[in-house]
């Protein structure tokens, strides 16, 4: 099982950036992507660093999906590829019974040394996912009856742990009036037009 770390056990949920998995932590990169990974046990020893990664073997919900595999590249040419599970995932109060765990075999060395992080949450539209050969659900697709809203907010803080809120708005977490605009989408992204102004 993987198990998030949470300032919140009641409903509306608050998830760190964090997960626990086995008593330890996995630091995890939250994105607006649908792609999720972790460093897992079935990396070759030399690319195991000293961050904590998934070991599918310690836990007694795990299952291998046969057959399924993940490859994902990035636009600076970072990849990471592998075999797909699925675990029991509890982020935020919010427990996924049997949520695809895709599981790196192989990331770039420049990921690696990069450091700091045990893998990527995607918070992005589903149909981008990038398991073959069909894609695998993701947390707010799998999820989304728990939230009361469809909506995820991020506060971000300067030197300080921030938070991500899923399911709702947190009226302590901001001042004045939220402003909102017309936004679309691309594939699996989300869009919309800024207007900069700048000297």
């Amino acid at each position: 099982m993987l198990r998030s770390s949470s300032n919140s056990t009641l409903a509306p949920r608050t998830c760190k950036f964090s997960q626990t998995c086995y008593q330890s932590l996995l630091e995890v990169v939250l994105l607006t992507s649908p792609r999720s990974w972790v460093f897992s046990d079935q990396m070759p020893d030399d690319m195991l660093g000293s961050v904590p990664y998934y070991s599918p073997a310690g836990s007694s919900t795990s299952k291998l999906q046969q057959g399924k595999t993940f490859n994902v590249t990035y636009g600076d040419g970072d990849n990471a590829s592998g075999i797909v599970y699925t675990d029991k995932v509890v982020i935020g109060g919010v427990t996924a019974a049997e949520l695809p765990v895709e599981a790196a075999t192989s990331v770039s060395a420049s990921i690696l040394k990069n450091g700091g992080y045990s893998g990527l949450l995607g918070l992005g539209l589903p149909k981008g996912n990038q398991c073959q050969p069909e894609r695998c659900e993701i947390f707010t697709e799998k999820e989304k009856s728990a939230f009361p809203a469809k909506v995820f907010c991020a506060d971000l803080k300067n030197g300080a742990p921030g938070t991500f809120d899923f399911g709702y708005i947190d009226s302590s977490k901001y001042q004045g009036n939220i402003v909102y605009t017309v936004s679309w989408t691309h594939e699996y992204t989300y869009c919309l037009s800024l207007d900069l102004h700048g000297d």
